[in-house]
């Protein structure tokens, strides 16, 4: 089948995990050498599976989705890009194969502005790392579109600032307002930055997007041919977390919007993001609009893993959809391949598109009893001479994509599969 290929990298938090290890050290005084000899480092371990995924699966594009620092620290998120650019050799992809976007702790939060009138001014210290190897990719004003193409198939990547209400300073009571600014920046000075960052009685962590990017997001994937697929990638999620979170200003503002905004499009979209350091797969189905699934990705935190996602096609090249390789750390050390999800992007009102003389042939052999593929072979090619077996089994596995079929024993040789038909 025609496919593209995406790496999803969560949540990098470069200072916290740059030193992480897999291990349990008891011991503080043991030699730090015989340390670093015997227990491996989380964040090199990951990296290492990474460029083995990036030199065997050749993804045609890698999604940060953000956060490379913590707490604003602005000095560790030129040192993570430049982390990145040693190990994965970034400056050498093109700037349309690599998106990030900004994340709540990638904001220094003294570089806002004091008046709350530019939103965006607390983002531009984060522009000159990424221009320094090259890729000046970052969504600061506006949405950031690109098109990813092989020579069948299509998608087109949009990445989106979801953190416009980050860091911005709330009203104080006029009485006391002067009082309280006083106390607060001293308390900013004294404080470790830990504690100063997490202090939320002057600025908020608010997630937002900007209502024109959100306009512009949804104009630009309304013009898209119905053969290309959007795939948006931002930090926030569109859904609450699984996790109950007691605090001030924890989801995104409008997710509720840009939720109903993506399924009244009408049509097969993926929403990538990180932020919740988990790694949920959900799909919001509109009933108001069938064809309209937002397949919704989470990427975990870095060092628990990464993703990669492959994005199916059809023979008539319209998505039809995608496979989501979990990559997750082991305990013993390793980054092993989990769970391989497969999700399909097609809502019942697009099966149309998909109906042609084979298929439709196909499924007319199909009963609800298993049938060995070889069987089923030998019945189809009396029917459609001109098809060849490679052919029956594209033919069978976009029909299981569409939900028409299901195929057992599907990771064996094509020989021993079982297929059934899927009764509506």
């Amino acid at each position: 089948m025609k496919e593209i290929k995406l790496l999803q990298l969560g949540d990098i938090h470069y200072p916290d995990n740059k030193t992480r290890i897999i291990g349990d050290v008891k011991d503080s005084a043991a030699p730090k050498g015989l340390i670093d000899a015997v227990i491996p480092l989380v964040l090199q371990t990951v990296m290492r599976r990474i460029t083995e995924v990036i030199r065997d699966e050749s993804p045609a594009a890698l999604l940060f989705c953000g956060d490379l620092t913590s707490r604003g620290d602005l000095t560790q998120y030129d040192q993570c890009i430049a982390y990145f650019e040693k190990v994965l050799s970034l400056s050498a992809r093109s700037p349309d194969s690599v998106h990030a976007v900004p994340g709540n702790h990638d904001i220094d939060r003294t570089k806002c502005d004091p008046a709350g009138a530019d939103l965006k001014v607390k983002f531009a210290p984060l522009e000159p790392p990424w221009a320094r190897i090259g890729l000046p990719i970052l969504p600061i004003n506006g949405v950031r579109a690109t098109a990813l193409t092989t020579t069948t198939c299509a998608l087109n990547l949009y990445s989106i600032n979801s953190c416009m209400g980050c860091g911005e300073r709330r009203s104080l009571p006029a009485g006391i307002a002067t009082d309280l600014k006083r106390i607060l920046d001293d308390y900013g000075v004294t404080a470790p930055i830990a504690d100063a960052f997490k202090l939320l009685g002057e600025q908020l962590d608010s997630p937002a997007f900007i209502h024109s990017d959100i306009d512009e997001l949804i104009l630009s994937i309304s013009r898209l041919g119905s053969s290309c697929l959007p795939v948006v990638l931002t930090h926030h999620n569109i859904f609450p977390q699984a996790i109950p979170r007691v605090e001030l200003y924890t989801e995104l503002i409008n997710g509720g919007l840009i939720r109903s905004r993506l399924t009244s499009c009408n049509r097969p979209i993926i929403y990538c993001h990180g932020h919740i350091h988990s790694d949920p797969i959900e799909q919001i189905i509109d009933q108001r609009f069938p064809a309209g699934r937002v397949t919704v990705i989470s990427a975990p935190e870095i060092v628990d893993g990464f993703n990669l996602i492959t994005v199916i096609f059809a023979r008539n090249d319209q998505p039809i959809g995608c496979e989501v390789a979990e990559y997750r750390t082991k305990p013993h050390g390793g980054v092993d391949v989990g769970t391989v999800l497969r999700i399909p992007l097609v809502g019942t009102t697009r099966l149309g598109q998909f109906s042609d003389t084979d298929l439709t042939g196909l499924i007319r052999l199909t009963t609800s009893s298993s049938v060995r593929f070889d069987d089923l072979w030998n019945s189809f090619k009396i029917h459609v001479r001109h098809v060849v077996r490679a052919t029956l089994r594209e033919l069978l596995i976009e029909a299981e994509w569409l939900s028409m079929v299901s195929i057992e024993d599907r990771e064996s040789a094509t020989q021993h599969w079982k297929i059934r038909r899927v009764e509506p």
